[in-house]
Parts: structure tokens; sequence; C-alpha cells
């Protein structure tokens, strides 16, 4: 009987913990994104206000490509 308590509390507690790291990460992934757009908006920003649309594109797509992430953000 203990041997059952034990792996409840056992199976808990591990839940529990998968639970925080998971949110965890979730939130640092969600950090870093906003950390890259937040680096790209202002360049975005100055080719627009030039006119340099297809800098705006190419620094999109490189972007993407660095971190794929994006693509999948919200």
């Amino acid at each position: 009987m203990s041997i059952l308590v034990f792996s409840i509390f056992i199976s808990i507690f591990i839940y529990k913990n998968y639970s925080i790291v998971s949110n965890q990460l979730v939130l640092l992934q969600n950090e870093k994104i906003d950390s890259i757009i937040k680096t790209i908006t202002p360049i975005i920003s100055i080719n627009l206000t030039l006119g340099l649309e297809d800098n705006i594109k190419e620094i999109v797509n490189e972007s993407i490509k660095l971190h794929k992430e994006l693509l999948l953000h919200r």
C-alpha cells in the first residue's frame, strides 16, 4: 500500500515539474521571438522610410531562415 501511495506522489511531482519546465520553455521561446522582432523592426522601418522594399523582403527572408521559430509565432 505504501508503495502505491509513494508512486502516486512521485507521479504528481514529476507531472508538476514537467508542467513548470514546459511553461518556462514556452515563455523563453516567446521572449526570444519578441527580441528578434524588436531587433528587425527598426531596420524595416528605416528601409520603409527610404522606399527600399526589396531590402525589407531580404531582411524578412533572412530572419526567417535564421530563426525558423518566427513562422510558428502566435
